[in-house]
């Protein structure tokens, strides 16, 4: 309640305006009856307890109705197809339908089988692709080395007969010649071990063409 409608000559219970009529029926209730406004439930006009029972007759004579229908089109779909025994038919084609569910669940199997093999294929592909490329890769160092190897042999080939500088041009001081060491047989043992890598790394270069070729021919089944 508030504090101002205390002093009021009527009740203090009732609201002085419209908008609070239902909080102070509510309150009343409450005193007069102790029971909560929100559980009071009000007694159903009769005329709408008829209407509602009619409601639901009506809604179960059109559901028989339909059952009645249906079961005179599955009556007469029996009669058209000369079915004696409706159940010797249902259990044929549960067996059928279980016949299927086996077929498919075997090809399921076949398909998950067949998926695991076209992955481990690819796998192998890509294995062999990465190998190629690598010998590529190594195959283009040894060019590289075996032209380095040949700058070498040019560069002492170029370099004999050419006389060597004895003395200093500033000081006139007598330098050590020092030949060095016989870089064209250097190169050469070199080149050996490289024509034996090259041979080798052709052989598997080769080995590794065919077995890619294989791959691609031969698809998973």
């Amino acid at each position: 309640m508030k504090q101002n409608d205390i002093d009021r000559e009527f009740s203090a219970l009732l609201s002085p305006n419209a908008m609070g009529s239902t909080s102070s029926a509510a309150a009343l209730l409450y005193l007069l009856t102790d029971k909560d406004s929100n559980y009071f439930q009000k007694p159903e006009d009769p005329a709408i307890s008829v209407a509602k029972r009619n409601a639901i007759i009506m809604y179960i004579r059109d559901k028989r109705d339909q059952f009645s229908q249906k079961r005179e089109e599955l009556e007469k779909l029996l009669s058209e197809h000369d079915i004696s025994d409706a159940q010797s038919m249902i259990d044929k084609i549960s067996s059928e339908i279980q016949t299927l569910q086996a077929e498919l669940n075997n090809a399921a199997q076949k398909s998950k089988k067949i998926m695991l093999e076209i992955y481990q294929h690819n796998s192998k592909l890509s294995e062999c692709n990465t190998v190629l490329y690598n010998f590529h890769s190594l195959s283009k160092q040894y060019q590289s080395d075996v032209k380095r190897l040949g700058f070498i042999v040019y560069g002492q080939i170029a370099s004999t007969g050419h006389r060597l500088v004895s003395h200093c041009p500033f000081c006139d001081t007598e330098l050590k010649t020092d030949l060095g060491e016989d870089y064209v047989a250097a190169a050469a043992i070199e080149l050996t071990k490289l024509g034996k890598h090259i041979s080798e790394l052709s052989d598997a270069q080769a080995s590794a063409e065919r077995k890619k070729k294989q791959l691609k021919s031969v698809s998973p089944a």
